[in-house]
């Protein structure tokens, strides 16, 4: 079965109003887009209407400060 998952992640650069933010998505561990706006429920809807097996995994939040 393959396995989806999803990282939200934001980096500031000492300023709350300024930096980076997007969603991670893997697949089968592999980095398939870094700043995407995916939604999740129509993933599953298509994913299920071509008979794929999934998981979906969210992993930890990521957020830190670039100096």
């Amino acid at each position: 079965m393959d396995k989806i998952f999803f990282q939200d992640w934001d980096y500031t650069k000492g300023d709350p109003f300024s930096g980076e933010y997007g969603t991670r998505i893997f697949v089968n561990d592999k980095l398939v887009s870094e700043y995407s706006e995916v939604n999740k429920g129509l993933l599953m809807n298509v994913l299920k209407a071509l008979n794929i097996e999934f998981e979906i995994v969210n992993l930890e939040y990521d957020c830190h400060e670039q100096t």
